[in-house]
């Protein structure tokens, strides 16, 4: 019951603060096509990258705690008896640290957004809903 929560939880994060954040994947600000494509100034790009360096350490720090409050919860639902309100205190953990991470996310990308215009928000959602619409693979070569 609790995995099955964990894994909600996990799965619904980006939807938490909805699309209007949308952005594409990886560092596209760094890829030409997609420069143009948005009419990005130098300035711009470099602004973008200093918030992303910002946020750079903090958020493989986050995602590390993530996974290791994860797997801590899950090798004490390995167990034969399982104690609940232990398993509850490390759901809690694991949560935390999810929100946690969610957030430096969130705040990440609203400062990025703030670099952008209007025009630009509306084409940098429009190439994250074409990224999305594309084979994970593909997706995953553009990182």
């Amino acid at each position: 019951m609790i995995g099955a929560f964990c894994l909600l939880v996990s799965a619904l994060g980006p939807l938490a603060y909805g699309q209007r954040l949308d952005l594409p994947p990886g560092k596209w600000w760094k890829r030409p096509e997609v420069a143009e494509r948005l009419a990005l100034s130098r300035d711009q790009v470099n602004k973008i990258e200093a918030i992303w360096l910002d946020f750079k350490d903090r958020l493989i720090d986050l995602r590390a705690q993530v996974e290791k409050e994860r797997t801590s919860l899950n090798a004490l639902l390995e167990s034969e008896f399982i104690d609940e309100p232990q398993a509850l205190e490390r759901l809690d953990r694991m949560l935390a640290a999810r929100v946690e991470l969610e957030r430096s996310f969130f705040v990440m990308r609203l400062r990025i957004r703030s670099i952008l215009t209007p025009e630009q928000r509306k084409g940098a959602e429009r190439l994250a809903e074409e990224s999305r619409k594309r084979p994970r693979r593909e997706r995953e070569q553009e990182q």
